[in-house]
């Protein structure tokens, strides 16, 4: 994923189209299932902005950077 509006998409914070959910529904899911093949879970902290993110509420760079300060990266 990227931080271009795509099709479906709207600037951050705005509306996002059922397509643009579905696509980062998608996306979300086959991050979730990459992190499960090499062994570890996702924290429900990380599933949380995952959610907001599928739901347009936070940029990908938002999710991004609230992961990297709960880790203290």
């Amino acid at each position: 994923m990227n931080d271009q509006i795509l099709p479906g998409a709207t600037a951050a914070h705005g509306g996002i189209s059922e397509a643009e959910k579905a696509r980062r529904r998608a996306a979300i899911a086959y991050a979730r299932g990459s992190v499960r093949l090499e062994g570890f879970v996702v924290s429900d902290f990380a599933e949380s902005l995952n959610e907001r993110f599928i739901n347009g509420e936070i940029t990908r760079a938002e999710l991004t950077a609230a992961l990297k300060r709960h880790h203290g990266l």
